[in-house]
């Protein structure tokens, strides 16, 4: 293949669907030698394409004509194009062509009117070849790239005026002597505009929180997502681009939340100073077990002591630990509650297994149905309302399990106090092998088998059956857990506990 003879600006067509309209692509001979351009496409009937023969007369030119009103039910092809060949001779199929896409689109977006119609880049404020020129003549606006691409070549004497054709209207325009076309600042302003725009766009579809668990700086409802290292604190996307899109602020640098550097506090004694230690000397006066390296060598010399960077990393580690092992106490409470639904709708009264009964209990006991239908109404409800009783203390258990573990992440997130977690460690590794419920027996309906007379000596009857451990270490354990929830159970829960007492 051979380098091309010829070069089409415009890269691409758009016409508006509902819309007739023209176009016309101008092909620019870049060899002499050229015989004539010959064009082929894959356009459905609505188009036109002019001449439909071969063109061998300057300036080679065609015109794409697209009829609306003919558009309607016609199959339209995924890709449409327009390929243009040189015409050779006996050949023909040894030239490159040049293809221009072209589109039906419903209707133009914002961005498509920000683009440069030659080259189909979007214009740009800040990149020079970008930069939207206006041709004063008849009023088009091309991209700088492009006005260097239909410039004429600089004349080998000064003095003599320069022109551009407009590709659109073929209208000629003087350059003024800086070669510089004036810049349209309409377009210009749009393109401000539209940035303006996606940041807000970005700042409202940011999700307002009661409760973030890393506030961001600008906003105390939206969580953070990232940590501006120069500003020393925490934003949110939408906060972050609109606080730094002054180009005062365009070297500051933004790491995801999870990477945020924990930050030392300073020493009480020597303010100036960061601590670096904590003191584990039982035999130390001072009313600070954290100090810094004067501290050292002063009040807490000899004193036996942990590097309190290396103490953090380990705490981080062991919260780390302790949050995977109450999302995995999380999970066998959620399936438990799953369980107990599906077993709680089982009890329903218009369930085939309910209604299924009903029609044995009437055909074997039609004298005493009444009687027995009570007993059965009876059995159903208090045995749902066993299981919800039995549903509300797991759903106690997983709160405190889900607060314990939000805890815990909070802490890790907000970097504060993570020299000092031995009481919510102990919390949570208390709560992570918390067993689900009372050991009340969930069994659905269809497990049950109930007498036709439902005489009540016959009646099965859930029960407990968790049974008293004896391993010291359990003993112990379950000690721990039941203080925790000794201290945090809930009044409703209480409550709900007398109920089904009072009951049974």
């Amino acid at each position: 293949m051979t380098s091309k003879p010829f070069s089409v600006l415009t890269k691409e067509l758009v016409f508006l669907k509902n819309k007739s309209s023209t176009q016309t692509i101008r092909i620019e001979r870049l060899d002499p030698s050229v015989l004539g351009i010959r064009a082929s496409h894959n356009l459905p009937e609505c188009f036109t394409l002019t001449p439909s023969q071969v063109v061998t007369r300057l300036p080679y030119e065609y015109e794409v004509y697209y009829d609306s009103s003919k558009s309607d039910g016609l199959t339209i092809p995924e890709t449409m194009y327009i390929k243009f060949t040189e015409k050779i001779f006996m050949a023909e199929g040894l030239i490159d062509g040049v293809t221009i896409r072209v589109r039906i689109v419903e209707k133009k977006t914002k961005l498509e009117s920000l683009e440069c119609k030659l080259c189909l880049l979007q214009f740009s404020e800040e990149k020079e070849d970008l930069i939207p020129r206006i041709l004063t003549t008849c009023g088009h606006t091309i991209c700088q790239s492009c006005v260097n691409q239909i410039k004429p070549p600089q004349p080998s004497h000064f003095g003599r005026n320069i022109d551009v054709q407009c590709p659109f209207d073929r209208k000629s325009t003087n350059l003024p002597p800086d070669g510089m076309l004036p810049k349209n600042f309409t377009v210009i302003e749009m393109l401000r505009e539209h940035e303006e725009m996606e940041i807000l766009e970005k700042l409202t579809a940011t999700k307002l929180c009661e409760d973030p668990d890393v506030p961001c700086f600008e906003n105390s409802k939206h969580e953070s997502t990232c940590y501006c290292t120069s500003c020393k604190a925490e934003f949110c996307e939408g906060c972050f681009e609109i606080t730094h899109a002054s180009k005062i602020f365009s070297s500051h640098k933004a790491i995801p939340i999870d990477q945020k550097p924990v930050v030392l506090p300073n020493c009480e004694i020597h303010p100036d100073n960061l601590v670096y230690y904590l003191c584990k000397s039982e035999t130390c006066q001072t009313e600070t077990k954290l100090f810094c390296d004067e501290c050292k060598l002063n009040e807490h010399e000899s004193h036996e002591h942990d590097n309190l960077a290396e103490r953090v990393v380990t705490n981080q580690d062991n919260l780390k630990e302790i949050i995977k092992n109450l999302k995995s106490t999380e999970r066998k409470f959620q399936l438990k509650i799953e369980i107990a639904q599906t077993c709680g709708q089982s009890y329903r009264k218009d369930t085939k297994l309910y209604t299924d009964k009903v029609e044995s209990i009437k055909r074997y006991f039609e004298a005493k149905k009444e009687e027995a239908l009570k007993k059965l109404d009876n059995y159903f409800e208090t045995e749902r309302e066993k299981l919800e009783v039995e549903r509300e203390e797991i759903e106690h258990g997983l709160g405190l399990v889900t607060e314990v573990r939000r805890d815990i992440e909070k802490m890790l997130k907000r970097k504060n106090n993570l020299y000092d977690v031995e009481e919510i460690m102990e919390k949570g590794n208390a709560l992570c092998s918390l067993e689900a419920g009372s050991g009340t027996l969930i069994v659905p309906f269809s497990r049950i088998s109930l007498p036709d007379d439902m005489s009540t000596e016959s009646l099965p009857i859930i029960t407990f059956s968790g049974s008293p451990s004896t391993d010291p270490a359990n003993v112990e354990r379950e000690s721990v857990v039941r203080e925790i929830l000794a201290r945090t159970i809930d009044r409703r829960a209480i409550k709900a506990t007398r109920k089904y007492s009072q009951k049974k």
